[in-house]
């Protein structure tokens, strides 16, 4: 558990990243007419913040509950009851599967909803003792996109959209094909943690990087960075 001095620094950098976040999409949709979010979360308890250093850089994981709960659990429940629905290059198979196992009494289009608002985690980070104002958020689901070519749903940026092109136990984790297996969900986080600082050192031009990961193996990351809420989003993750 991180000390309460750090999620005190934290907590004051998410709060107004959050109600930036909340402003700015609740704008958005009544733009299009659309609902406005009547809730959201703005801050997290300490018991929702992890931590883990490695060559002079900490990185801070925050998560709410239904963001965990998904990527540590219910993907790789629904993996071995329904594996059929992973890899098969529709990403409203995944969701279905992921659905059956929630037990929320939402019907599956409130279901969707609830994951595009909610379920996300926050990843800051710390170099030389010194804690950076930037903000990481990834999204579990983005988007889900027809794809007019094959007839099914793409996933659009997010988590489950990066999940394509990773393993475990040779199965795919998402509607990819790849197999790149990680020993846990978490090690997924911790690449794409890593690349965001690589990515805010070297600030190339289309926030893409390159880091290694095992065995030689390399990994490109792409982040979008939205100035009006001062936020980065993860784009894509693939294998080079």
């Amino acid at each position: 558990m991180i000390s309460v001095e750090k999620y005190s620094q934290i907590s004051s950098i998410l709060e107004t990243r959050t109600k930036r976040i909340w402003e700015y999409e609740n704008e958005s949709r009544e733009l299009k007419g659309e609902k406005e979010l009547e809730m959201y979360q703005y801050g997290f308890s300490i018991a929702d913040c992890y931590n883990t250093s490695a060559d002079g850089i900490t990185l801070f994981f925050v998560f709410n509950y239904s963001f965990l709960n998904i990527v540590s659990n219910k993907i790789l429940s629904a993996i071995d009851k329904y594996p059929n629905s992973f890899g098969t290059g529709n990403a409203q198979d995944v969701i279905n599967a992921l659905y059956n196992l929630s037990n929320m009494g939402y019907t599956l289009e409130d279901y969707i909803s609830y994951l595009q608002d909610f379920a996300c985690c926050y990843i800051l980070y710390e170099e030389k003792q010194k804690m950076s104002p930037s903000v990481l958020r990834v999204d579990l689901l983005r988007y889900l996109k027809d794809n007019e070519t094959t007839q099914k749903k793409d996933f659009v940026g997010g988590l489950l959209h990066s999940l394509k092109h990773f393993s475990k136990d040779g199965r795919n984790l998402s509607v990819g094909e790849d197999i790149n297996d990680v020993s846990n969900m978490e090690d997924i986080l911790f690449y794409i943690g890593r690349a965001f600082v690589e990515c805010e050192r070297n600030k190339p031009k289309d926030n893409t990087v390159e880091i290694p990961i095992k065995d030689d193996a390399r990994m490109r990351f792409a982040f979008y960075y939205d100035k009006y809420k001062d936020t980065y989003y993860l784009k894509t993750a693939y294998r080079v």
